[in-house]
């Protein structure tokens, strides 16, 4: 999602509320990202954090298409199945409930 191009007014783009409000939103994701169990401890996320020289910029900045978001839905979906735990839930009123 991150790369979907957004299109901003030039007062927006530039705005220090729009800035701030982009950075606030920024660094409570990360927050989120390294008190996660499972991704604070991702070889990935440990090597994007402590990289020590700048990202290559991004050479194409255009709209993702249709195809290209259904795409990017479907390798979210198959990284968070990855990082689900399987869970066996029972219901001992429903079981018995629907057994019948």
């Amino acid at each position: 999602m991150g790369m979907a191009k957004v299109k901003m007014s030039k007062e927006e783009s530039g705005s220090q509320d729009f800035i701030e409000k982009r950075r606030a939103a920024l660094e409570r994701y990360m927050n989120r990202i390294v008190a996660h169990s499972t991704l604070r401890m991702d070889p990935d996320v440990r090597d994007f954090l402590t990289m020590d020289t700048d990202l290559p910029k991004a050479s194409g900045t255009s709209a993702l298409s249709a195809a290209g978001v259904m795409r990017l839905f479907g390798k979210v979906g198959d990284a968070v199945t990855k990082l689900s735990a399987n869970m066996t839930e029972t219901d001992q009123w429903f079981d018995d409930k629907f057994s019948k």
